[in-house]
């Protein structure tokens, strides 16, 4: 992918988020954050392997183990079979159990320039499937937000995304980035990558039900750190990658009770 091809549109719930970002401030919520979140727009379990909710047993198996606990028991029965048949070896018992690619992500809708006409300081998505792509995307961050509006920033994706991960370089992080993959991968696949060490897969995979999002996304990570609430950098060059900003909001018909954009 030529990312000088494309812009990066970002959406803030509020106007002074907005301003942070364009003043150079970038903020990186850790990919846990995403797990707990009560809106569809941003909840999903990012770099999630796997997660055990109450008591369980952390197991090394070996190639016996999958025959010897088949067939319906409860959990201390498997974990007895597990040890009497020597397939496998308790390691600790566990208490909502988790697994994660660690890191923390910054998110885009990504924008061909292509599909683009700039006039008169106004921006208009002259590719029909883009403009219905954008649209979508654009309803489904308002159906979430607080009020009824929010507000939006374009950007040049190269010059944007070469500031972000030069500036998260010089601080010692470890930086990825690169267009979302919406599949559905069940459990299995996802330990399987795991295990295989495949983490950018994981790092870089939706599900299908956030494929409007059109997400390119920015991971960074210290080896050997656990990532924890967010982090925030300041003094990115951000201005010199904005195209411009708008906001986006809707007003009701008093009459047909529908939305009316302005």
């Amino acid at each position: 992918m030529n990312l000088s091809e494309y812009l990066f549109i970002k959406a803030f719930s509020k106007k002074e988020y907005m301003d942070a970002f364009n003043k150079g401030k970038v903020h990186f919520n850790c990919v846990k954050y995403f797990w707990k979140k009560q809106n569809f727009f941003q909840q999903d379990d990012e770099g999630k392997v796997f997660e055990q909710a109450g008591r369980g047993y952390l197991i090394e198996g070996n190639d016996l183990m999958e025959k010897n606990i088949k067939g319906p028991a409860s959990l201390d029965e498997i974990v007895r079979r597990t040890i009497s048949s020597n397939s496998g070896k308790l390691i600790c018992e566990t208490s909502d159990f988790s697994v994660r690619i660690d890191g923390y992500i910054c998110c885009f809708y990504l924008l061909p320039k292509m599909d683009v006409l700039f006039t008169n300081d106004s921006l208009s998505v002259k590719n029909i499937e883009s403009r219905k792509s954008l649209a979508i995307f654009l309803e489904k961050f308002l159906e979430d937000s607080e009020t009824n509006y929010f507000y939006v920033g374009i950007y040049d994706a190269k010059i944007l995304c070469n500031l972000i991960m030069n500036a998260m370089e010089n601080k010692g992080y470890e930086c990825k980035s690169g267009m979302v993959k919406y599949t559905d991968v069940d459990e299995a696949s996802k330990i399987s990558q795991f295990n295989n060490g495949d983490f950018r897969a994981i790092a870089f995979e939706k599900s299908t039900k956030y494929s409007y999002q059109k997400e390119y996304r920015i991971w960074i990570y210290k080896p050997n750190e656990t990532a924890e609430g967010y982090i925030e950098e300041s003094g990115i060059g951000i201005g010199s990658s904005l195209y411009g900003t708008f906001c986006y909001d809707y007003i009701m018909d008093p009459g047909t009770g529908s939305r009316v954009h302005q």
